[in-house]
């Protein structure tokens, strides 16, 4: 009897075991069906947000608006994550045949394909903000937070609205985020003075929580400083007054956000850029990176203020329609043209761009400028560094060439055209075996009025060696014709 009750005992365990084998099994087999299921999800996800930015590419390569287009294709070639095999392709292809990937095509897209093309864009970036959070609230139910997190900075990017409830529901876009993203989300975020959450990309990197900005956004730029409200609001119209003015310049406009950030104090500008990797600076930069401009206002005036904000912005705003890695004398040319002393005029409601810089930087390039090689290979950044003068001397001359290459009496301006439009065009120095996710030397220290410097990104030596090509036996002759031009200045 106790043996037949022993048997049954450990009968009865056996079957136990088995029956808890088999429903583990049953568990694993579930997570893994749903891991496969999630997977699916997230391939899915990638393959339809490139297929949206390739299908804008597309219609915008036939229409001819070709900078846009191409920051579109590389957009798509990101989003698809290398699940969408056309857009590797298509920016592989742009890579390798360079122009001959364009169609000839108009020197200036109409104004109404432009406006289309950021209607588009906004429509897209719309839909595939909504994919990433729903692939984020998948992603936290097999247990992959961390992708869940980067799903939200994703649509966070791309204009998701961030909302805190005074009951402490978080939500992005409008969807109510679960309580792991939402305490994620509220380390990342600081609040305005009037009340509003902020992504801050200096929170989100462990550096000074920037609470209590005053803030002015709307789609298309948004402004934060600790200088007060009217000031916040100023920016913000200058801003503002700026953008037309740059689209009309370069035939496009970001699809993202331009951020203007301004710092009263030195110290806590010095901190912010700190977080971001950039130990030092000059007044002023464009972070590419974080995609914003970074200013500090301490010993300005309004004007000089005013001058540097231009400056900055332009830079920004150029890089987010075609980044491609241009030269110093060409980036700069082109930023103090919209921000240089004396260029431009604003009475609070209506920008004028396109005047003569203040004389005395004119009368200082007059006695001591630049041989034309020496302009085009110099590094801003160095000049900084070594010898402050000539450093503001090569930023009137950088103004200077660019407006001379610009004039409608100039032999080389459809050259110099032809020559922007193939760097913009092609991204040259940044696609996408340009490197250009990686920051190069930190911001240079030391700077003069209303001017700053630029970490870079990508490589500017190919546009320098295009420039040389396409000028050929023309370069002495246009050496000439520069210099003349500065002396009647």
């Amino acid at each position: 009897m106790r043996c037949a009750r022993r048997d049954r005992s450990r009968a009865a365990t056996t079957v136990a075991f088995l029956l808890g084998l088999a429903a583990a099994a049953a568990a694993q087999s579930g997570r893994d069906s749903k891991l496969a299921e999630y997977k699916k999800r997230v391939d899915r996800h990638h393959v339809e947000a490139a297929q949206a930015y390739v299908e804008i590419a597309w219609w915008g390569r036939k229409v001819g608006i070709v900078p846009q287009s191409t920051v579109l294709f590389l957009r798509a070639k990101e989003a698809g994550q290398g699940r969408h095999q056309m857009a590797d392709n298509l920016v592989g292809w742009m890579d390798q045949l360079g122009d001959a990937f364009w169609r000839v095509r108009p020197k200036r897209p109409p104004r109404h394909w432009v406006v289309e093309c950021t209607r588009k864009v906004r429509l897209a970036d719309r839909q595939v903000r909504k994919s990433h959070l729903q692939v984020a609230e998948l992603a936290l139910g097999v247990g992959a937070e961390q992708d869940a997190r980067t799903h939200c900075e994703a649509a966070i990017r791309l204009g998701a609205a961030i909302e805190a409830g005074k009951d402490g529901r978080w939500k992005l876009d409008g969807l109510l985020l679960p309580e792991p993203l939402a305490k994620w989300l509220q380390e990342r975020t600081v609040a305005t003075a009037g009340g509003a959450r902020v992504y801050e990309s200096a929170a989100a990197a462990g550096g000074p929580r920037l609470e209590g900005l005053h803030a002015v956004a709307d789609e298309r730029l948004a402004v934060r400083t600790d200088l007060g409200a009217e000031t916040a609001k100023t920016l913000h119209a200058l801003g503002s007054a700026l953008l037309p003015h740059l689209e009309d310049r370069l035939d496009g406009a970001p699809a993202r956000q331009l951020v203007l950030l301004v710092f009263g104090k030195r110290a806590d500008f010095a901190g912010y850029l700190k977080s971001l990797g950039i130990e030092g600076a000059a007044a002023g930069l464009a972070e590419y990176g974080s995609f914003q401009t970074i200013v500090c206002a301490e010993g300005k005036s309004e004007g000089e203020l005013h001058a540097l904000v231009l400056h900055e912005l332009s830079h920004l705003f150029f890089w987010g329609t075609a980044p491609a890695a241009m030269p110093d004398w060409y980036a700069e040319g082109f930023a103090e043209s919209f921000g240089g002393q004396g260029t431009f005029s604003y009475d609070g409601k209506q920008l004028t761009i396109g005047g003569l810089m203040d004389r005395h930087r004119i009368e200082a390039l007059q006695q001591e400028g630049f041989a034309l090689g020496e302009l085009l290979e110099a590094d801003a950044e160095q000049l900084w560094q070594q010898d402050p003068a000539k450093a503001l001397r090569f930023y009137a001359a950088a103004w200077a060439l660019q407006r001379f290459l610009r004039s409608p009496g100039c032999r080389w301006k459809d050259e110099f055209e032809r020559w922007e439009a193939r760097c913009r065009g092609t991204v040259l120095g940044n696609g996408a075996g340009g490197g250009g996710k990686g920051r190069a030397a930190a911001a240079a220290a030391g700077g003069g009025p209303a001017l700053g410097s630029t970490p870079r990104y990508g490589d500017r030596k190919p546009a320098q060696v295009l420039f040389r090509e396409m000028m050929g036996k023309e370069f002495e002759a246009l050496d000439r014709s520069f210099q003349e031009y500065v002396r009647g200045l």
